[in-house]
């Protein structure tokens, strides 16, 4: 046996994830609901890009090498949208990008348009959806400051989000469009003084109760605006409060309403238009409409139009919603598009997934989460206060004011290129896994010409079916005071199409000398162990029996 001072065990090492959770799909019932009503081609005519969009999202295009316009951004066919207005009950929005209608109609409405031969298709959108502003249960209101200093510093710190600060970097000139279930106290709350004196709230508008207030309804955007641009006693709770906003109301925030996608597409559909660079959206559809192989980054509508953004330059960041402990699990649309940059959650201390947030992969096997950041935050609060909120709907508004701060240092990064970027300022990148992606960004990372590289933390020892590690006791003792409740370490089984088969992880005490876990026979693939900076590697094969 080995000379253990401590050991760690995790003994279900290699347990596959199950990919093939499928719920039932409900079937909606035969009444008014909500459709989109695709048509066959779009009218040819003249189109000016100068007076449709506003002058920052041309020069958004241009400095991105993309042209001023495309097909997608044309009028649609008046004649189409007035026919189809004559026989539903009501026309929603002219959705440009799908070349398409939303509509509230019946049964016997839709039989008349599918018979129209200009319509293409028609397909239910939003019949018994909810969407769900990805937060979770607030902490106790009130608390002492002190208490909120510690947890602002500990986020803050775990993000190194002072060293943007350091340079200059405020998100300057960034314009962000956030998607909440409203901006209640926005136009009054102290967090956001600072924006609105420089005027920095430059469009809003209400898709679910048109032409009403969006400082209304629900504080759930103010709070995950104010960890993008917030202050508290002259302490950033983001990292961009020198961003510009467009806040957009596109969902109910508590009841189970039939709340419609095409809220979402038409709002995404906006802010291209009024010349945004990022796109926050905090809200999330999943199992209400959709199963798990839905979430393929391509079925859902709001998925598709997040795609879309990204091609027409903007970068959408989307919370990876509060399910992790439910029996969904997984992400929300439209976290699950490859395009988009989706954000987990973790503890506020230390890079460790947080409990509730959900996780990876997407059902086509692709990595979900991108990244994580703290889903235990300080923010603004209601009746003008300050306090803590947990949830993916702020661990996303975190990355997308450090999307801005990168994009005030460099403009011309396309999307891909930008979130690519910040998947590589993950705290364990290039090593990745469901729960936190390539890991929490460190902002210090790119004010570093180079990175040296790591020297080992740990041993690997093969015994039969076991993999032991050894840790080095001066580590381990060192900065014990950073480093209170122990290290993280993290490992995963990757297979030939690039999934994972299994990852996990687990805090290690600092007096742990050594660790082991127990593989199957069966197991085969990438072993990637990341501790403390050092990735180790090995090519696991199936075992022979009798070794």
């Amino acid at each position: 046996m080995w000379n253990m001072l401590a050991a760690g065990i995790s003994t279900l090492f290699f347990v596959a994830l199950s990919l093939t959770n499928r719920l039932p799909l409900v079937e909606p019932e035969p009444t008014t609901g909500c459709f989109l009503v695709s048509f066959t081609d779009k009218e040819a005519q003249n189109f000016d890009p100068t007076t449709y969009f506003h002058p920052q999202a041309l020069e958004r295009r241009k400095n991105l090498g993309l042209p001023l316009y495309d097909e997608r951004d044309l009028p649609l066919n008046e004649r189409y949208v007035e026919a189809v207005a004559h026989v539903v009950d009501s026309l929603r929005y002219r959705l440009r990008w799908f070349n398409a209608v939303s509509v509230q109609a019946s049964p016997a409405q839709l039989l008349q348009l599918s018979q129209l031969p200009f319509v293409d298709s028609i397909r239910p959108l939003g019949h018994y959806v909810h969407a769900r502003p990805a937060s979770t249960n607030k902490a106790r209101p009130s608390l002492a400051n002190p208490k909120l200093d510690t947890l602002l510093s500990l986020s803050r710190g775990l993000m190194q989000l002072d060293s943007l600060e350091a340079h200059g970097l405020w998100g300057r000139g960034i314009r962000i469009a956030i998607f909440d279930a409203g901006f209640k106290e926005a136009d009054t709350h102290p967090a956001l003084a600072y924006a609105r004196s420089k005027g920095h709230i430059l469009q809003t508008r209400n898709f679910y109760q048109p032409g009403a207030s969006v400082y209304a309804h629900s504080t759930h955007g103010t709070e995950v605006m104010s960890c993008i641009a917030g202050m508290m006693e002259g302490r950033q709770l983001g990292c961009a409060k020198e961003a510009e906003f467009l806040l957009a109301r596109t969902e109910h925030e508590k009841k189970e309403l039939p709340a419609e996608e095409d809220h979402w597409l038409a709002a995404a559909q906006w802010a291209d238009q009024q010349g945004a660079h990022i796109i926050n959206s905090s809200i999330t559809f999943t199992h209400e409409r959709y199963t798990y192989e839905d979430m393929d980054g391509k079925t859902s509508m709001v998925s598709r139009a997040a795609a879309i953004a990204t091609q027409k330059g903007i970068l959408v960041v989307c919370a990876m919603g509060n399910e992790g402990e439910k029996a969904w699990k997984y992400m929300g649309a439209p976290a699950d598009a490859p395009e988009v940059l989706s954000v987990g959650g973790s503890m506020p201390m230390l890079p460790m997934h947080i409990k509730f947030a959900s996780i990876g992969p997407n059902s086509a096997g692709k990595l979900k989460p991108d990244v994580a950041a703290p889903a235990y935050v300080v923010t603004a609060w209601k009746k003008g206060r300050f306090d803590i909120n947990a949830g993916t709907s702020f661990a996303s508004p975190l990355v997308a004011g450090l999307a801005a701060c990168m994009l005030q240092q460099d403009s011309s990064l396309r999307p891909a290129a930008l979130s690519a970027g910040i998947r590589s300022l993950g705290h364990y990148y290039p090593y990745f896994d469901y729960y936190l992606g390539y890991g929490v960004p460190q902002a210090g990372k790119l004010f570093r010409d180079s990175l040296p590289l790591p020297s080992p933390t740990f041993s690997v020892d093969f015994r039969a079916d076991s993999v032991i590690l050894h840790f080095d006791p001066q580590l381990m003792a060192r900065d014990t005071l950073q480093h209170p409740n122990g290290r993280v370490l993290y490992y995963h089984l990757q297979q030939p199409d690039s999934s994972l088969s299994a990852c996990y992880f687990d805090l290690i005490p600092n007096s742990t000398r050594h660790y082991f876990f127990l593989r199957k026979s069966t197991s085969s693939g990438m072993l990637r162990i990341w501790f403390e900076g050092y990735l180790y590697e090995h090519e696991l094969e199936v075992m022979q029996e009798g070794k």
